[in-house]
């Protein structure tokens, strides 16, 4: 394997972590936005 194909299978799951926490992080921001939605 060449250093990009290893720097790449290392970064897939590192920004699919990311990608989910930041839209955690709206999803709830928003949730507080909008208390009307509040389960």
């Amino acid at each position: 394997m060449t250093t990009f194909q290893t720097l790449w299978l290392l970064a897939m799951p590192i920004s699919a972590l990311i990608f989910g926490l930041v839209g955690l992080y709206i999803i709830d921001r928003n949730a507080k936005e909008n208390p009307r939605d509040r389960h």
